[in-house]
């Protein structure tokens, strides 16, 4: 025998409170009135037709649209119960105005009124149309959210017609808008709906976790609707599980409420309930004066659904008292009107009933027929598809959910392992701070004892080559470059930074800085010791050098580099450290001057038979460069552009000017945008 009435699908789903609908936030005297009349004497029937009359006579009285549209909110939430067709009228009203001043918060509260009227109403597929074509008016807006509301009821849709799919989906949706609104009574709402998909796929534990979050969250507040809700549905799981005295314990604490607030509809679920706890305790005496109750509440309030599962239980009690007849035309009224409501899960369950009676009454062909239908039902509604789709889809949520707690532990535990780690920091830097003196003597040492020795080797290929005076000036011309790249102050610099990085804790950066420092020493003296060097390796130095420059300067320095394709880098030679100076002034006066600065590409593609490199940056030009090196206190002069000329010079024998060509770059607007360099290469 089924169970006469699921809460799920009445008071959960058909009934959710009022104010979560209303939220009225203009209108003050609206607000008023509602809270004046809500606290008085009076009964809840004359309470109801005082603040509507009160709100007809404000609405005569009001010009402001928003005001008007507020009252008209109130007047539907006032008839929703007794007259659906007033309330429509009035959510249609607040429609349109709302579209007319174009208040899309206002739109979308009269798009929800409206589909939760259809969906009580049992016309699923208008509630269906409402939701379409408000999603259709708002998915473009930009800077809009669609409020949680939207997908709490597509959500209950989906679950009324037997889509636990799409119920899950929508319901994880709304408790994600929720959470992040830290909407307390939205994520109960949502809790409680997840649980009523794992009620009926009977996972009654997973149920019952969701239901005793729902109602943890509202259980101290004075919601007494939301509160006899969750009791209700707890009292469910308990009544599954066969634990019956804890079942009726939450069900009459939850009829309790509703009498004590007046809330007919619930308590109407609620005595259905206990009346199908006191069928399973085979005490159906008891049971049929609670439905009978149950019905006559139902009736008394048209609840359609109500009379549906009372009916259902009515017949079962009949068929256990062995009144067939009369049982089977309670089944036939309860499946007529099943069908009428487009409730599936009942229908499946009549068809269960069905069967039953015709088997006790020895019909056994009709009892196959019940149960084939009954089978039918059943596949069609849920299986385990579907209930591995409905987990699948929380697991997804609930791994998103903790990545982004795990993101935050991860970030809390990282700002206390810094302070932590603070106070060592200090004696770090001081034991960097001796390392670094060591370093720094030992670099000092060993360029004085390089430049020592490179004055010797220079000296005696003086000597070799005195003859040749080309050769000769070629020579000094490559050791200006070398000292120009080199030079105490860019020596000093770097040292400094590194200097200040450790006494400032950050060794990590001190580290990384002065291995760049070491490995472009290193390959700029390995460098130095020839008159050519294979592109690869020029390349290199280079790409260290404006790493080691963008690490001092905090990052503002970006560099690429791309060589023609047919072009073999470890195979063709240039002359030695003939781009740095060019890349050296693109940072220093095209892009310490820019804010946020830059970035400096190399090109290389063979031109004839010479090497075209092209040294492109993004910086202010060299107008505004000039402008502003004059407002520095101290210049930063650079001789490197110069040796380059004169080294091209020298090796070419031609005019200087077919080999070096400058162009400043310039947008629509005559505004400079940084600077290219060409350079004609001889390539041995």
């Amino acid at each position: 025998m089924q169970d006469s009435r699921n809460r799920k699908l009445g008071q959960i789903f058909f009934r959710s409170d009022k104010s979560r609908f209303i939220k009225l936030r203009s209108g003050l005297l609206t607000v008023i009135i509602i809270a004046f009349f809500s606290h008085t004497g009076m009964s809840e029937e004359h309470r109801e037709s005082v603040i509507t009359d009160s709100l007809m006579t404000l609405l005569k009285s009001t010009s402001a649209d928003t005001a008007k549209i507020d009252i008209y909110f109130a007047l539907y939430a006032s008839f929703l119960a007794n007259d659906t067709t007033k309330a429509y009228y009035y959510s249609n009203e607040a429609l349109s105005l709302s579209k007319k001043i174009n208040d899309t918060r206002r739109m979308s509260k009269a798009y929800l009124n409206l589909a939760y009227l259809f969906r009580i109403n049992r016309k699923f597929p208008e509630a269906e149309a409402v939701l379409s074509q408000m999603e259709t008016e708002f998915k473009n807006l930009k800077g809009f959210a669609m409020d949680p509301l939207f997908y709490q009821e597509r959500g209950t849709l989906f679950y009324l017609q037997g889509d636990y799919v799409g119920a899950t989906r929508n319901f994880l949706k709304a408790l994600n808008s929720y959470t992040n609104n830290n909407d307390s009574l939205g994520i109960a709402e949502a809790n409680n709906k997840l649980g009523n998909v794992y009620w009926v796929s009977k996972k009654y534990d997973k149920a019952l976790e969701y239901f005793q979050k729902a109602l943890k969250i509202v259980k101290n507040t004075d919601n007494y609707r939301y509160i006899s809700r969750f009791l209700g549905n707890i009292g469910l799981i308990y009544r599954a599980k066969g634990d019956y005295k804890k079942a009726l314990d939450y069900y009459n604490q939850s009829l309790e409420l509703n009498r004590k607030t007046g809330n007919k509809f619930d308590a109407s679920i609620d005595l259905g309930n206990i009346a199908v706890l006191y069928l399973k305790m085979n005490d159906s005496e008891t049971a049929l004066k609670y439905y009978k109750e149950s019905y006559k509440i139902s009736t008394e309030i048209d609840d359609q659904i109500g009379v549906l599962y009372t009916k259902h239980g009515m017949g079962s009690i009949y068929v256990e008292n062995g009144r067939y007849r009369e049982a089977l035309a309670l089944f036939g009224e309860a499946l007529k009107l099943a069908r009428q409501l487009n409730n599936r899960e009942e229908i499946k369950n009549i068809y269960e009933s069905l069967a039953d009676t015709y088997e006790k009454m020895g019909d056994y062909r009709k009892a196959y027929s019940n149960q084939r239908l009954f089978e039918k039902w059943k596949d069609s509604l849920i299986g385990e598809d579907y209930l591995k789709q409905i987990q699948e889809l929380e697991i997804k949520y609930e791994t998103a959910k903790k990545n982004q707690e795990i993101s935050l532990l991860t970030k809390e535990k990282e700002i206390q392992q810094i302070r932590t780690e603070h106070q060592s920091t200090i004696n770090k830097a001081l034991t960097g701070g001796i390392i670094l003196i060591f370093v720094i003597a030992g670099l000092l040492i060993y360029t004085q004892r390089q430049r020592a020795r490179n004055q010797r080797i220079l000296t005696r290929k003086n000597v070799e080559i005195r003859e040749s005076n080309f050769k000769q000036q070629l020579m000094e011309l490559e050791m200006k470059a070398l000292r120009a790249q080199m030079n105490p102050h860019f020596l000093f610099n770097s040292l400094n930074s590194i200097n200040r990085m450790i006494l400032g804790g950050d060794t990590d950066a001190a580290s990384r800085y002065l291995t760049l420092f070491s490995k472009l020493i290193r390959m700029v003296l390995e460098n130095s010791e020839h008159n050519t060097v294979a592109l690869n390796d020029e390349l290199s130095l280079l790409e260290n050098y404006v790493q080691l420059e963008s690490l001092r300067f905090g990052g503002k320095i970006r560099y690429e580099t791309s060589v023609e394709a047919g072009i073999d880098p470890d195979e063709v030679f240039i002359p030695s450290m003939v781009l740095q100076p060019l890349v050296e002034n693109a940072i220093w006066h095209g892009l310490m001057h820019k804010e946020g600065g830059g970035t400096i590409s190399v090109s290389v593609k063979k031109e004839g038979e010479l090497l075209k490199c092209s040294v492109l940056d993004d910086g202010i030009g060299r107008n505004n460069a000039v402008l502003a090196e004059e407002k520095e206190p101290v210049k930063n002069r650079s001789f490197g552009l110069q040796i380059t000329r004169d080294r091209l010079s020298l090796m070419n024998k031609e005019n200087v000017d077919r080999f070096i060509d400058i162009e400043d770059l310039k947008d629509a607007e005559n505004n400079a945008i940084g600077t290219r360099v060409d350079l004609l290469i001889p390539v041995s």
